[in-house]
């Protein structure tokens, strides 16, 4: 019992301090009102356009030829390594454990 009266006292004095410094709650922070939100779908429709047409997009730059030359390189060394039946892993974030299995990894 006085377990939990020390977690009453604690989250009571945790409120009054989010309330002395202006903190609310994530509640109260997303609330939307909802004369004032728009209709994304035109929006969402006109950036598509945009993107499909390709006129508002930057130049395009051609790539240097010793980055070709490096990227197809990496390209045609990705199939010296063997596809795993198994991934024992679920990431290949660095940290994460990587591939297993036969999978190589990153060079």
């Amino acid at each position: 019992m006085k377990y939990c009266r020390i977690q009453v006292v604690a989250v009571l004095m945790a409120a009054g301090a989010c309330s002395a410094t202006g903190v609310t709650s994530a509640r109260a922070r997303t609330t939307i009102d909802p004369n004032t939100v728009t209709s994304v779908g035109p929006t969402v429709s006109a950036a598509l356009e945009m993107q499909a047409a390709g006129t508002h997009g930057a130049a395009p730059t051609p790539m240097l030829d010793d980055v070709a030359v490096r990227v197809y390189e990496r390209y045609l060394e990705s199939f010296d390594q063997e596809i795993p039946r198994l991934f024992q892993e679920q990431t290949f974030a660095p940290g994460g454990g990587g591939t297993s299995g036969g999978g190589g990894g990153a060079r």
